[in-house]
Order: C-alpha cells, then structure tokens, then sequence
C-alpha cells in the first residue's frame, strides 16, 4: 500500500484491517497465554476418604476445601500445583485438590469413593497430563 493509497483510506477502515490481521493468526493473546497440557510420568495409587486410608485426617474434606467424596487427587504440590487439572488415564481428568503425607515427588494418589475400588487400581506407573491453573 503507497502512502497516498493509506491516507485515502478511512482511519476505521484500517482499524478494522489490522483487528482482521491480528485474529487471522488464529491465536488471542489470552489463548497464547493459556497453559497447556504438559506429559508427566509418575506412578500413581489410590485411596479412598476412609480411617484406614486417611487415619486422622479422615473428615470427608481435601486440602483445598472440597468433598473427599468427589473424584480427585492428591499430589505433590512442588511437582503440581493444587487447584490444576490433571488428567489420568483409566480415570478421567479430576482437579489436584488434596495431598498427602506419603505423596511425594512424581507420585500421585487417585482418589476413589469406596476402599475397594481404590484396591483395584492398585499401583501404576504411567503417563499423565497436567494444565496447571491459571495465575489471573
């Protein structure tokens, strides 16, 4: 575009050309700012918000608040933050939302609603994926 082409142009219509431009990238600033899913390979176990799983801490609430009753699970917090999204193969994608005293480095402990279900997934080494949350 000259100079001579730019100046005739309408300031509006040049506006809307760069705001055109800008989304044509097919990226916002906020989505490029956006965390994304990061591979993680750990070994995870499970429990359940039963005395023989918990012990004293046993009262039905995670480390952040919510219903140990829900599905979730318990992490390191230097290795995932709390409140991020984690996502389990064979279980689903819960929130890192309790810790635990055993649960250390890449270690995560899946939490179920009944003692027996927590038997059956036993003890697996495998590859997670986490979406820390977002700092805003």
């Amino acid at each position: 575009m000259t100079k001579q082409e730019y100046e005739s142009k309408p300031a509006g219509l040049i506006f809307v050309m760069l705001i055109c431009l800008f989304f044509a990238t097919g990226v916002t600033a906020r989505e490029s700012a956006m965390p994304t899913w990061q591979p993680l390979t750990v070994v995870a176990t499970a429990y359940c918000p039963c005395e023989r799983c918990c012990g004293a801490y046993a009262d039905g609430v995670t480390a952040i608040g919510r219903d140990a009753f829900t599905p979730g699970v318990a992490v390191d917090r230097s290795v995932i933050p709390l409140k991020s999204h984690v996502n389990i193969p064979g279980y689903g994608t819960v929130m890192a939302d309790d810790v635990g005293g055993a649960i250390r480095e890449r270690r995560i402990d899946v939490r179920f609603s009944s003692h027996q279900a927590a038997l059956e997934w036993g003890r697996k080494t495998l590859t997670i994926y986490v979406k820390a949350r977002s700092t805003d």
